[in-house]
């Protein structure tokens, strides 16, 4: 995935399409990864807008609403408080900075002046949706799950929650809590039932559990935040 962000990376003086190729690449790359770190449920358009508070230890997440006893009506009144990890935070940053450079190059092009406004808007982190792709006709849509499985190399059989397993199976692994597994799944947040055991728990604590233990997953793998246009 890595090689196609790569291969598709353009000239400083390229043209628009091509930046539109680059820029889908690499959307659909740093979106995966942040998703992976995040183990978001599939969605029409992820939960993530470009405002987010990057030096956080979590993020408020809200990809189900869950029943939550503090709710009057029985649902979970807001985001989920989800552990951060290190690896999305510096992907989602340099996916903005990506952004405002991809934002100077369209000044060159007049048709694209909304799109340039659109992307100077992701770049200082207002709130709007983080990540966004072309489509053909040049418009702009959110970016949902869809977008991400018909990216990904269809060899590899992915579905389009398998980071979900797959942190449950080696965080446990791993020996994290299977609370602060539970932290990361949204299955419930930490303290919120007032009658459960789980009443006492630091969430802050949890999440620094999930986040020491995914960095260190991630490294083995080889898996690591990639940079996009610069300038």
């Amino acid at each position: 995935m890595a090689h196609q962000v790569k291969i598709s990376a353009p000239g400083r003086n390229t043209g628009v399409e091509r930046l539109r190729v680059h820029h889908n690449n690499y959307c659909c790359f740093a979106a995966s990864l942040v998703a992976c770190c995040l183990a978001l449920r599939p969605a029409a358009q992820l939960p993530l807008v470009a405002d987010m508070e990057l030096q956080s230890l979590t993020v408020g997440v809200l990809d189900k609403r869950s029943p939550s006893a503090w709710a009057p009506d029985g649902r979970s009144a807001g985001p989920h408080p989800t552990p951060f990890p290190l690896t999305a935070r510096y992907q989602i940053d340099l996916y903005r900075k990506h952004c405002g450079a991809l934002a100077r190059r369209l000044r060159r092009f007049e048709a694209c002046e909304a799109q340039r406004r659109a992307f100077e808007h992701i770049a200082v982190g207002d709130g709007v949706p983080l990540f966004v792709l072309f489509d053909a006709d040049g418009t702009l849509h959110a970016l949902g799950t869809r977008d991400l499985t018909a990216w990904w190399p269809a060899h590899l059989g992915l579905t389009d929650n398998w980071w979900r397993s797959f942190w449950q199976t080696r965080l446990a692994e791993a020996g994290v809590p299977s609370r602060a597994i539970d932290m990361l799944m949204r299955h419930v947040s930490a303290g919120e039932r007032p009658l459960s055991s789980d009443r006492g728990d630091n969430p802050l604590v949890h999440a620094q559990a999930v986040v020491e233990a995914m960095g260190t997953e991630l490294i083995r793998l080889g898996i690591a935040p990639l940079r996009g246009l610069a300038r």
